[in-house]
Order: C-alpha cells, then structure tokens, then sequence
C-alpha cells in the first residue's frame, strides 16, 4: 500500500489530522540519542529502522533509545479511528563524537545510576533458558552474571529497559533496547547490565544461552 510520506526534522513536530495511515521520515546516525513523541488523537505509530527492524509501536506518550544504526528511519502512524488528530515529535541529540559501543556507554551518563547487588544465574550454565523477574527504581541499573562458553550466543529478553552485554574482560559486546544477543568468544562469565528509565519498573527477565 502507498502510504503519504513527510520528512521530519531532527527537531520537528508535525500536528495533523490524520485520515489513513501515513508515514513520517527522518535522519538519524548510529549512536543518536532519540525521543519519539505521539500525542493528542487515537493513534499507533510504529518505529523502524532503515534496515526494516521494528524498535518500538507507540499509541501515546514518549519512547527514548539509542539509535542502532544510520540512515532513514521510519514512523508509520496509523490513525485509530476514521479521522483523529495527531501529533508527532522527533528530538535526535547531536552524534556522539565516538562511535564504539562502551563510549556510546559511557556517554550515556548511565554514571549517574545507581546499581543494585550482582546476581550469578546458575541455571543456564551449560545452555539452556532461564527467566527471573526483577524490580527497579528510577534510574537503577540490575548487573546479571552469567557463566559461558566460546561459541555460545548469549541473548537476554526484557520489557521496557536497554539491556548491555560485557565480556570477561569488561568490553561492551551489545546494548540495545529490549532484546540483545551476543557472540561468546571467550571462556568466563559475562555480565549483563539490565537499566532502567527515570521511574520505577518491574520487568520479567529471559535468558536464553545456545
């Protein structure tokens, strides 16, 4: 299907009165800092990447995440009722002048979190899946240990927070949004960053080691 196309600025708000699905387009770089409004209406906009990845579906308020790679970035708003009102907000930050995974880390001022104890989960130290719930308060991070062997791939599901991977030896392997897997290259235990937002959450937890 054709949809209607508007070019969004980096900065820009769009209001309209929306009557069949359209769809809303950016610029964005790897490592951006993005915040996605959609406000007023009855709506579902749907986030995706310039390589086709689903990042979010929204129907009010605001999603922020890092930007996983550069290109046009896609905002697929469809109106929930025969004509609704609506409007879109894009807020990219400026590209970090850095672009490996542990600055994007590090400039994300996680600095000013708080951690709560590490856990070992033992139960998928062969292969295997595990899942745990955990609690968080705002701006909380839950470290999560998880012994692996090279050739394995390390993947961690949860809802609503970024969730980083790190070797043995303290490099960032992954830090993405919801869902993130990693390669085990390297005999040892990793560690498994599960961050919060800037309110409390409690979220289930999967761990799936193959």
């Amino acid at each position: 299907m054709n949809y209607p196309i508007k070019s969004i600025s980096r900065f820009g708000e769009i209001k309209a009165t929306l009557k069949q699905p359209t769809l809303y387009i950016f610029e964005g770089k790897e490592g951006q800092y993005l915040t996605l409004g959609i406000y007023e209406g009855t709506s579902k906009a749907k986030l995706l990447t310039p390589s086709g990845e689903g990042l979010t579906t929204l129907y009010s308020g605001e999603w922020k995440g890092i930007l996983p790679e550069s290109g046009i970035y896609r905002v697929l708003v469809y109106p929930q009722q025969e004509s609704t009102n609506s409007a879109i907000k894009v807020d990219l930050s400026q590209s970090l002048t850095r672009t490996s995974n542990q600055s994007r880390l590090n400039d994300w001022r996680l600095l000013e979190y708080t951690y709560k104890s590490s856990r070992l989960i033992e139960s998928v130290e062969n292969e295997g899946e595990s899942s745990l719930e955990i609690s968080l308060f705002a701006e909380q991070i839950q470290p999560l240990k998880v012994r692996c062997k090279r050739g394995q791939t390390l993947k961690i599901k949860a809802n609503a927070v970024t969730i980083a991977i790190k070797s043995p030896t303290g490099q960032l392997l992954a830090l993405k949004e919801e869902l993130v897997s990693a390669s085990v290259t390297q005999n040892g235990v990793y560690q498994v960053l599960v961050i919060g937002e800037d309110y409390p959450l409690t979220t289930p937890v999967i761990i799936d080691l193959k």
